[in-house]
């Protein structure tokens, strides 16, 4: 059985003035309560926001917010959790705009009902006054959102500001969870029941232009959203469940500050469930009902999943104020409750969960998975370009090679699901140029095989620059006199692989060179790159800082960024981001000094800083544990006399002597793979030892980095 849970919160209405007194005190119960119950209902996968997270949508309020998320996440890990955030942005998130001023805004606020032309504008257009107008209002919800680091890195953003598709995964099991903004057109105070909207375009953009099919690839699917159904106007909310909340498993909002549980099937339908929690912090009274009192509170929930079948189960939380003093209690009042949470709602799954078996058989030399030191990565790819020689710009002289080299190395040593190589010497189809490689990024992102969970590696060694205040990398066919056209801009690299929805993306950038002739901008990039790579949330290594240049060392045969990042991945103390980031900052300057160039200091783009921890150079899956699989195979064919004891002690002694190497020359290619050839390809003993013995005469050369292929079968 596999089961996902939350914490749910909603209207934590930070910055209102009424809290200052009371909120340390309730939080401090809060918290007691979280560690009284963590044990009961745990696993705590996410934290679900349903929006009112500030009272005002200022920036302050926001940061306000953070530091609140930074204490809740302090007492997490000393619960031993390390959970997820995911939210939309309620009616309080917004900076109102003034309707006596923006006569966009007043007509959204008075005629979106009446007024089909509105409607078909603000939906048809995003550039439109009426969306610039909502874009304007969560300015700094989507400056918060897009920043935070607790976010879920998987989520991605839909048509309006705070809707979002994210998807959470549990070996086979995946949960899908939706976010729309249903609070858009409360631009105002005021009576807003039934007036308000949330539209199907919303799910459809959210999730990759099919809503349906998208939810259709998950187990189970949550939708949030701020306001309940019956906030919005009748043809919204018609909508909502007819063509978004049915293809849910259950509807989890907020915004009326008290719990609300309902599954209702009407005509024999499939059942619906929406759950609506308690404010977290507010006022005691509102303000338009004095002696209504408010109620404070927050809830947990669990889906298990087996088979076929899914149950949702709650835990409603009540703040309970006795004798001045606040306790937490079951929020019975309107839920029915057993043993502190719901009765468990069962529901039939969307996708099936495989069951549980073992293979017969095993898969010889392939990595091993579910180890206790691997990172949880599914598969890992990379797309690696280098290029030296430029038409139209000066010519460069080791690009192509580090281009090569970190392609060997993410092959061989890292053993990368994938790797697309582009420079001079490549195939046709991986020319560096610029359509090539465009090509194959949206070849691969429209092929959905990267998966979420996956690792994503772009590098670059070549020229970049910034002409017109942004940054360009310059593939082989770049014009100097229309770089906008044929260079590939920063910020569309960076959208297209955004679009891949792979929560791990990284990208080396070493492309900061000599000085390029002839072009009307600057040969340095860096503040519009690290601008567009932070807004993304994305990793990002540049080989120097934008007032410097990236050297190419002779003597290495390499720039000396690349070269410390090949010796890193050599190392086994260097194997997340935190670490290389150390390495190279410390490493380049001295190789620089070493080779008397002038200094070069790498930097680095870590965004969320929690994803430091991320291991992009894994040990467990590396080259020495693909050697010793290829030893062990030797061992027992020499055992079965299917080799002489000779080329047996040869070849491991080989194998032994290329584990550390950060490149192998060409006769070490070709002997790795004579031994590949034996041990996985069905190479006969004798073709072996043949061609073993001419390769012990021959004297070493050039070194070839393309030792992830392995020599054609001599049968």
């Amino acid at each position: 059985m596999t089961s996902f849970g939350w914490l749910h919160l909603t209207d934590l209405h930070l910055g209102m003035d009424q809290q200052s007194g009371w909120l340390p005190a309730v939080e401090d119960k809060f918290f007691e309560d979280l560690s009284r119950l963590y044990e009961k209902t745990q696993p705590w996968d996410l934290v679900i926001f349903t929006g009112d997270l500030t009272f005002q949508g200022s920036a302050d309020e926001f940061k306000r917010v953070d530091d609140f998320l930074g204490r809740l996440w302090a007492r997490f890990r000393q619960l031993g959790a390390n959970p997820s955030l995911v939210a939309v942005p309620g009616n309080h998130d917004l900076v109102r705009p003034d309707l006596d001023k923006d006569l966009a805004a007043k007509l959204l606020r008075n005629s979106w009902d009446t007024d089909e032309g509105i409607r078909k504008q603000f939906w048809a257009n995003p550039e439109c006054t009426y969306r610039q107008t909502i874009t304007t209002a969560f300015k700094n919800y989507s400056r918060w959102w897009d920043k935070t680091q607790f976010k879920l890195p998987t989520a991605q953003p839909g048509e309006l500001p705070g809707d979002f598709s994210a998807i959470l995964r549990k070996g086979d099991a995946s949960l899908g969870i939706v976010g729309l903004n249903s609070s858009f057109l409360q631009l105002s105070g005021g009576p807003y029941k039934s007036k308000l909207a949330v539209d199907p375009i919303q799910f459809q953009k959210a999730c990759e232009g099919n809503g349906p099919y998208w939810v259709k690839q998950h187990n189970t699917c949550l939708l949030l959203t701020h306001q309940p159904p019956d906030w919005l106007n009748e043809d919204a909310e018609s909508q909502l469940e007819l063509d978004i909340s049915s293809y849910f498993d259950a509807h989890l909002f907020g915004h009326m500050h008290e719990s609300r549980y309902e599954a209702h099937a009407p005509a024999g339908t499939p059942e619906s469930r929406c759950f609506q929690a308690t404010s977290l912090f507010g006022v005691d009274e509102f303000e338009d009902s004095p002696g209504h009192k408010r109620r404070h509170g927050y809830a947990i929930g669990r889906i298990e999943l087996e088979g076929e079948t899914g149950r949702l189960t709650i835990w409603p939380r009540l703040a309970n104020r006795v004798g001045n003093k606040w306790n937490y209690v079951d929020d019975w009042k309107d839920i029915f409750i057993q043993d502190e949470h719901t009765l468990p709602r069962e529901f039939t799954l969307k996708k099936a969960l495989p069951s549980l078996t073992l293979s017969p058989t095993v898969n010889v030399g392939a990595p091993e998975s579910n180890t206790a030191d691997q990172e949880p990565l599914t598969n890992r790819w990379a797309i690696v370009v280098g290029v030296n020689d430029y038409k139209q710009f000066s010519k460069l002289q080791y690009c192509r090679q580090d281009a090569k080299d970190m392609a060997s190395a993410f092959r061989e040593k890292l053993q990368f699901h994938q790797v697309f190589e582009f420079h001079e010497e490549a195939e046709p189809e991986f020319q560096p140029t610029r359509d090539c490689i465009l090509q194959k990024l949206y070849q691969l992102r429209y092929s959905k095989e990267c998966k979420p969970e996956d690792l994503l590696v772009f590098y670059f060694s070549g020229h970049g620059i910034n002409e017109g205040g942004k940054d360009y990398l310059l593939p082989i066919n770049a014009d100097l006199l229309d770089v906008d056209t044929f260079g590939i801009r920063v910020k569309d690299l960076v959208k297209i692989l955004k679009g891949f929805g792979c929560a791990n993306t990284v990208l080396f950038i070493d492309a900061c060179r000599d000085a390029v002739q002839g072009a009307k901008g600057v040969s340095a990039i860096g503040e519009d790159s690290t601008t567009i790579v932070s807004d993304a949330g994305m990793i990002a290594f540049f080989s120097c800082d934008p007032r410097e240049r990236s050297y190419e060392i002779e003597t290495l045969e390499h720039g000396s960024f690349t070269y410390c990042i090949l010796e890193a991945i050599q190392r086994t103390d260097y194997s997340t981001v935190d670490e290389l980031n150390s390495y190279l900052i410390e490493q380049v300057p001295k190789i620089n000094d070493k080779y008397k160039k002038r200094p070069q200091r790498p930097r680095s783009v870590i965004i969320p800083p929690t994803r430091g921890n991320l291991t992009i150079f894994p040990r467990s899956r590396g080259q020495s544990q693909g050697y010793q699989d290829l030893k062990d195979i030797l061992f027992t064919k020499m055992e079965q006399g299917e080799i002489d004891v000779t080329d047996w002690v040869s070849a491991v002694g080989f194998l032994d002597s290329i584990s550390g190497k950060a490149r192998l020359y060409a006769n070490d290619t070709r002997k790795l793979g004579a031994i590949k050839g034996l041990c996985y390809e069905g190479w006969l003993p004798k073709t072996f030892s043949e061609h073993w013995k001419k390769l012990a005469t021959r004297t070493q050369r050039l070194p070839v980095p393309d030792y992830g292929k392995n020599l054609p079968s001599l049968q």
